[in-house]
C-alpha cells in the first residue's frame, strides 16, 4: 500500500540527476464523486502529490518529501516539549492555509493524540489500539470518512497543508497519507488534544 489516504492513483517514478527514485501521483481518483468536486465551478479539478523520494530500508518502502522543498519555507515557529494532558490547546503562531507542520519526538504515554485542521479533517492515533487515522468531511456529502493503518509507534508526523490538500508523512516516511479537503477559506485554525498524556517538539513554516 503505497498511500493510506483518499487520493491517490497513478503514481509514477523517475531517477533523477542524483540517483534519486522520485515519485508524483495523481491527488485524484476517476470517478470517485469527482462530478460534486468544488472546484469544478472554477473549472478545474484534481491535483498532483508533491514529489517524494523512495528508500527501501530494511526490505519496507520509505517516502519522504524531496529536500528541494525546504527551499519554499519562511516565517519558521517552534515550540519544544509542547505539553498535553487530558486537554485541548491552540499554539500561537501554528496555523494558516498553505504550511509546513513537523511534529517530532512524539511521545503518547497511554490513551489518544488527536490534530484537528481547519475543523475539516482530523489526525487520530490510538496508543491502545495502535492505530493511525485521517479523518475528513465528504466533499460530496458532509459525512465524515476516515482511512486508517496499523502503526506499533508514532513518533513523527510531517505535514504539508495547501488550500484544498494534505499529505501526511508519518514516522519518516514510514506511512504515508494524502488527501483533498474544502475548509471554509477563514478557518485555519490547528488544535491539539489528548486523551493521557502527550509531549512533542513542533516546527512550522508558511509556504
Amino acid at each position: 500500500m503505497l498511500d493510506r489516504g483518499f487520493e491517490f492513483y497513478a503514481p509514477q517514478t523517475m531517477l533523477d540527476a542524483k540517483g534519486r527514485r522520485i515519485l508524483i501521483a495523481w491527488m485524484g481518483v476517476p470517478g470517485q464523486d469527482e462530478d460534486k468536486h468544488p472546484t469544478i465551478a472554477h473549472r478545474w479539478i484534481h491535483a498532483l502529490t508533491l514529489p517524494r523520494e523512495l528508500k527501501l530500508k530494511n526490505g519496507k518502502l520509505y517516502q519522504t518529501p524531496v529536500e528541494e522543498l525546504q527551499m519554499l519555507r519562511k516565517d519558521k515557529i517552534a515550540y519544544s516539549n509542547v505539553t498535553i494532558a487530558n486537554e485541548e490547546m491552540m499554539l500561537e503562531g501554528i496555523s494558516g492555509d498553505v504550511i509546513e507542520l513537523n511534529l517530532e519526538n512524539i511521545r503518547l504515554l497511554g490513551g489518544i493524540m488527536e490534530i484537528a485542521i481547519r475543523n475539516t479533517a482530523r489526525i487520530i492515533y490510538n496508543s491502545g489500539e495502535r492505530v493511525l487515522t485521517l479523518e475528513r468531511k465528504s466533499f460530496a456529502n458532509g459525512l465524515t470518512e476516515k482511512r486508517q493503518c496499523r502503526l506499533e509507534r508514532l513518533h513523527s508526523l510531517h505535514m504539508f497543508l495547501d488550500t484544498s490538500s494534505i499529505e501526511v508523512f508519518v514516522n519518516e516516511g514510514e506511512e504515508v497519507f494524502t488527501a483533498r479537503f474544502f475548509p471554509y477559506k477563514n478557518n485555519q485554525t490547528i488544535s491539539f488534544a489528548a486523551n493521557g498524556h502527550l509531549v512533542f517538539d513542533i516546527q512550522k513554516w508558511s509556504l
